[in-house]
């Protein structure tokens, strides 16, 4: 399997690392719905955060940030790549 993507992220004055793999990614792909994002989010972001974060990480989740957060790991995670359709 392959190795975890090593994400940081600064939020505020605390520094958040997120070990990221392919699987942990397509789990969180498969578990968001249209009516179910941010179960799946915080899930997402609690599985990935170096365990000694995990106390500020739900910090940031009890205010309201676990979008904000998701967002930016998930970007960092997948490659830009550029994709055209072709006729």
């Amino acid at each position: 399997m392959a190795e975890a993507k090593k994400i940081v992220l600064e939020v505020g004055d605390k520094e958040l690392v997120f070990n990221v793999s392919l699987a942990d990614y397509n789990g969180y792909i498969n578990a968001v719905k249209a009516d179910d994002k941010v179960a799946p989010s915080i899930r997402f972001l609690r599985n990935t955060v170096d365990k000694s974060q995990l106390d500020d990480l739900n910090g940031f989740i009890a205010v309201g940030l676990t979008m904000q957060l998701t967002g930016p790991v998930i970007e960092a995670f997948v490659p830009d790549v550029e994709i055209e359709v072709k006729k």
